[in-house]
């Protein structure tokens, strides 16, 4: 089964239509940045990934209380894959606040409880 979450519901439109024809397939919309983002999906996952959308969580300082949310939803020996930006120009404030260094990126999984984090 796949569940694809996403805080635009057009996203998830676009994504229904795309998919509809796997029986297995469910929608959730949730924001990251919300607390109980997690709250209507059901059950434990194999795998998760994040593709584009942890900097949506606005501030890297949020991040390791969003891993420590994908940990609670992996079954043990789960996978989860992080695909997002990193700044282009540390200098540049907003950059720097959305998206992590490889370094930050390790302290973050390792907070969460992931022990095999590679960036």
């Amino acid at each position: 089964s796949y569940t694809l979450l996403d805080f635009s519901p057009r996203m998830l439109e676009l994504s229904r239509q795309r998919l509809s024809r796997f029986s297995n397939t469910s929608f959730t919309e949730a924001n990251f940045r919300s607390r109980d983002w997690s709250t209507n999906l059901s059950g434990r996952f194999t795998a998760i990934l994040a593709m584009q959308s942890v900097h949506e969580i606005r501030h890297k300082r949020h991040v390791p209380g969003l891993y420590r949310g994908f940990a609670e939803l992996l079954v043990p020996a789960g996978v989860l894959a992080v695909c997002d930006g990193k700044p282009r120009d540390p200098s540049v404030l907003s950059h720097v606040n959305l998206y992590m260094t490889r370094e930050e990126q390790l302290a973050a999984f390792a907070s969460a409880g992931f022990r095999d984090a590679r960036v």
